[in-house]
């Protein structure tokens, strides 16, 4: 590898939320374990395998199936001319400012009209930098030290050809899968889930009570660690609420459409009110117009042989029976805004939905008693 360039990965930032061309939204939710990345490649020949291209596609391979993100390994090592000592002693994570926990070095040998032959080893960074520290100080010479280091390899991938960039999938691929045991060992393998959300754009979405961002033409939401999850869409007319229990390597494709959230309790309420409010409204309404100026008479006798009379307050929805029209209406009235108003004042753990039905019609009841009494 001596005589070759270096060039160092730098990996994409990963953010909360991020917006595809298409306009389909990806949610990061879980933190991501730092993969630092060493790229050798030939300076003389151009080789098929670029670290942008390879970059891009493993990326791809490890949010699917790892717990891992890719991250600049910053470390001056262009002139290590390719000594495994010398690129694990100089690496450090860009993120931590440390020497990466796992460190992944690729190199590719380029050979003008062939396949790129594309090696690729997975290293313990903090270990190899302490064996490292420790065989200086013993005096060991170069040879030994890229030996010890060489021990220190938890993963050698096998030797991959790529002929062109159609390839570079199946290479990054080939490369998380056979990183496999390491990666598991250390709960890094198949971590996450993910959600698929169908919901119209521009819409807030949270998990568990964390706003994520807005959702897009596509909604998915990656890195979910296992366990029950709340997942929140708020439109102007509410919320909608789905639960989901994710597990490690799950998808799920859930629905937060309008039409299929089942109205709650308390809004079942609200709604009743208000159409108990309109009818009680239209029978005052109808009361009053066709009140009329001669209404029944009511006298008591207020000595021996002399009595007092006055005119009814109210008329019965027929001559001289039936309930008083217009104490009806108000009352109903009354019960009805009781209903669609009360539990926009009182929280539904103070008093439960049923308790408002009972809240109305004590409502209705005592105001038309009232009424009757005083007529």
């Amino acid at each position: 590898m001596r005589g070759w360039g270096v060039a160092v990965v730098v990996a994409c930032a990963i953010g909360a939320s991020n917006a595809g061309a298409d306009g389909g939204v990806v949610m990061r939710v879980g933190a991501r374990e730092p993969l630092a990345m060493v790229f050798l490649a030939p300076e003389a020949e151009r080789a098929k395998v670029t670290f942008t291209a390879l970059q891009d596609a493993l990326v791809h391979a490890l949010d699917a199936d790892t717990k891992m993100r890719l991250e600049p390994a910053d470390a001056e090592i262009r002139t290590c001319e390719g000594r495994l000592a010398c690129i694990v002693e100089r690496a450090r994570g860009a993120s931590a400012g440390a020497p990466p926990t796992l460190l992944l070095i690729v190199s590719v040998r380029a050979t003008p009209g062939q396949p790129d032959l594309v090696s690729s080893i997975l290293v313990d960074g903090t270990q190899a930098q302490e064996v490292t520290r420790k065989a200086r100080l013993a005096g060991a010479d170069a040879d030994a030290i890229e030996e010890q280091i060489a021990a220190e390899v938890l993963l050698r991938a096998p030797l991959a050809t790529v002929a062109d960039a159609a390839g570079l999938e199946s290479l990054a691929q080939a490369l998380v899968a056979s990183f496999q045991p390491a990666f598991a060992a250390r709960g890094l393998w198949k971590a996450f889930g993910r959600v698929v959300l169908t919901v119209e754009p521009g819409v807030p979405v949270e998990l568990d009570g964390q706003l994520l961002g807005l959702s897009g033409e596509t909604t998915t939401l990656v890195d979910i660690p296992p366990g029950p999850h709340r997942i929140t869409v708020t439109r102007p007319d509410g919320p909608t609420l789905r639960q989901v229990a994710v597990t490690a390597g799950s998808s799920f494709v859930i629905s937060a459409a309008p039409d299929e959230v089942a109205m709650s309790g308390t809004r079942k309420i609200q709604w009743a009110g208000g159409v108990v409010a309109a009818v009680g409204v239209a029978t005052l309404v109808a009361g009053i117009i066709g009140r009329s100026e001669t209404r029944p008479m009511t006298c008591n006798p207020a000595g021996e042989a002399k009595f007092v009379c006055r005119q009814d307050a109210f008329e019965r929805l027929t001559e001289g029976s039936g309930p008083l029209v217009i104490p009806l209406g108000y009352s109903t009235a009354s019960a009805g805004a009781a209903m669609a108003f009360g539990p926009m004042l009182v929280s539904e753990e103070t008093l439960d939905s049923p308790w408002w039905i009972a809240v109305a019609a004590s409502v209705l009841v005592s105001g038309y008693v009232i009424s009757e009494a005083a007529n």
